[in-house]
């Protein structure tokens, strides 16, 4: 009999051991996950069914966000590219014909003729030497190296017949470093008239206008080659 009493005995010490091992794992457990949770923004709609999940579970959407953030970014720019694109690159001034050019002497003779019909002068440079110096009755319609400038020299001639003379210049530089004047003349062009000319400056407005002493409104502003 003491030894089937004994029995019970350690078989209820050893159910007891087992159910406080089993009762700290879980307190462990629960332990962790709590202070995993408190980690977690409070607003999180992210359902934390243990501590693993809710960790792994978390990541993604911050993940897509940053992905939707960056395509955002990408197409903005690809916007801003499409609204305002670049010139595409021009041909040599050299390459305008010949018998399109004009000399200085030339055109200043026309102008000073009453008896010859007057062009339409057209300044496609910049605004500044425009401010400086220009030929009298030329309008400002540039600058011929940007978008928005051919878009001033299309605005321009718009409403004018395809057969008017029309004569534009620049001398911001030597003729072949010339930025201005290929892009302008082939934008007439492309606009139909049949009737331009292109004023050859040499070096600049200044030497070989200016100083020639042809018809030209002065600021003490301008610069020539000598830099007075």
């Amino acid at each position: 009999m003491p030894a089937k009493l004994s029995l019970p005995t350690r078989t209820c010490a050893s159910r007891t051991g087992l159910t406080s091992k089993i009762t700290s794992s879980k307190l462990s457990l629960n332990s962790r996950q709590s202070a995993f949770t408190a980690d977690q923004p409070a607003n999180s709609s992210v359902p934390l069914d243990g501590i693993n999940e809710g960790h792994f579970m978390t990541r993604p959407a911050t993940i897509l966000q940053s992905c939707i953030l960056s395509s955002a970014s990408i197409s903005a720019g690809i916007w801003m590219v499409a609204m305002n694109p670049p010139l595409a690159e021009t041909r040599p001034v050299a390459s305008i014909p010949p018998a399109d050019l004009i000399q200085p002497a030339d055109l200043a003779a026309s102008l000073e003729s009453s008896s010859l019909p007057k062009p339409l002068i057209l300044q496609v440079g910049f605004r500044t030497m425009y401010d400086q110096s220009h030929i009298p009755g030329s309008d400002y319609a540039g600058p011929g190296n940007m978008p928005t400038g051919l878009q001033v020299l299309r605005d321009r001639v718009a409403a004018l017949p395809k057969d008017t003379v029309i004569v534009i210049y620049c001398g911001c530089c030597p003729w072949s470093s010339c930025p201005n004047i290929v892009a302008a003349y082939d934008t007439l062009h492309g606009l139909g008239f049949t009737k331009v000319k292109v004023l050859y400056i040499a070096n600049n407005f200044g030497r070989d206008w200016v100083d020639k002493g042809y018809p030209a409104t002065k600021d003490q502003g301008l610069r020539t080659e000598t830099g007075r």
